[in-house]
């Protein structure tokens, strides 16, 4: 899985260093897989920009209302009330896409819809008013298209729907009722504004969406260090030779299982491993199946546990060292005996050898609860000390380190 991740991360990569340089195309579009990401990311931006601009559009929206108040002659009062209230319910419909899910799946149908009919209300209420009203109509008939365009809430195909069907549909509607429409200052109002806002809602849609390509490149290029910087932290504490553990793996974990143990006074246990007569081995078969025989048995060790607490590592050369986290003596012992059997089972050719002709290894044992006037080394110099016994004891057996208890009984 993360192959396949790391894959589809350096194909977006390319597609999107390559939109960037070469630039978008003409149809505002991407390709399925990035399209698809593109317009999650732009229902969020939607939503984003109208809960950010609910306030300047209701200040707008009441400064029309006021004005509409203040200059509009008494007998279209009436008229521009109820045009204005038709818009006010149109916005307040527009303004729940950030708060309901379904309206922010289909936010682009929605808006179109919401904003082509106040769009059309305007433009109809301009063909039904008075001449004295059809001035300020015009006026509002601009601002709802500026509305349109410049939020950059509504794309560039979606704008041009928008924009041109409701005049569309406003001018047939004039044309089947003969309503009384100025032609000339209408046409000139409807194709200035569709045009210079076309034109400003295209510029805004690359803009966002090289937004998106720029914020996505960092996105992944931050996944992509923090993978790099997860590989790196697993080499630092990984053999290079054995792929198991390496000693600094080990130092950390045993620092935190002593320190556990001795909060919720649990044992633990560490069990030494040493390949008997191990230079001999080297001398004798090469540095190169030297360094096999170590892969070989690190793997072998490494089988004979099976729980994730459990930690084995390359303590330094021929060593190897066991972290056995709530286990005592007898569970210990149980481990090394298998450990003991499965190296004898490998049956690695060691003629060099003084105790047998297969590769062995001795092993030395020791557990304990931590106590505060023990220090963290105790545990592992107790072991070491019972591999030095297994060692003095003619190699290829284990050893267990006396307990603290019966070293104490003994002073």
């Amino acid at each position: 899985m993360p192959t396949e991740s790391h894959g589809t991360h350096e194909q977006d990569v390319i597609e999107i260093e390559n939109l960037l340089t070469h630039g978008l195309s003409k149809q505002l579009a991407f390709k399925s897989s990035m399209e698809e990401k593109f317009q999650n990311f732009y229902r969020h931006h939607v939503a984003i920009t109208i809960r950010q601009g609910i306030t300047v559009c209701f200040v707008a929206f009441a400064f029309m209302g006021c004005f509409g108040f203040l200059f509009i002659p008494t007998e279209a009062f009436w008229t521009w009330i109820s045009l204005y209230l038709l818009l006010c319910i149109v916005f307040l419909w527009l303004f729940r896409i950030p708060y309901s899910k379904d309206m922010q799946k289909h936010h682009q149908a929605y808006l179109s819809v919401g904003l082509g009919s106040g769009a059309m209300v305007v433009m109809l209420g301009g063909f039904l008013v008075e001449p004295v009203l059809q001035g300020y109509i015009n006026y509002t008939f601009i601002f709802v298209l500026m509305v349109i365009y410049t939020t950059t809430i509504l794309s560039f195909k979606k704008a041009v729907f928008t924009g041109f069907g409701s005049g569309s549909i406003a001018i047939l509607i004039a044309g089947i009722f003969q309503l009384n429409v100025h032609w000339p200052t209408f046409c000139f109002l409807f194709l200035t504004s569709n045009v210079i806002g076309l034109c400003i809602c295209y510029q805004n849609e690359r803009w966002v969406r090289q937004n998106f390509l720029q914020q996505t490149l960092l996105a992944i290029e931050k996944i992509q260090l923090h993978e790099m910087g997860e590989k790196l932290t697993a080499l630092s504490r990984q053999d290079g030779l054995t792929q198991i553990a390496n000693r600094r793996h080990f130092d950390e974990s045993y620092k935190k299982e002593w320190l556990r143990g001795y909060r919720h006074h649990q044992v633990l246990s560490v069990i030494f491993i040493d390949v008997d007569f191990y230079k001999r081995y080297n001398d004798a078969y090469g540095h190169q199946q030297g360094d096999q025989c170590l892969i070989d048995l690190a793997q072998c060790i490494h089988n004979q546990v099976s729980r994730p607490e459990d930690l084995v590592a390359r303590y330094g050369g021929e060593e190897f060292i066991l972290l056995l986290p709530a286990t005592d003596e007898h569970g210990a012992i149980k481990i090394a005996e298998r450990i003991h059997k499965a190296v004898a089972d490998l049956k690695l050719e060691h003629q060099a050898s003084e105790v047998n002709e297969f590769v062995t290894v001795s092993i030395g044992i020791a557990s304990t609860i931590p106590r505060s006037e023990d220090t963290k080394l105790t545990l592992i110099r107790r072991a070491d000390a019972a591999l030095y016994h297994a060692k003095s004891s003619g190699r290829n057996c284990w050893r267990l380190a006396p307990s603290l208890r019966m070293i104490n009984d003994e002073k």
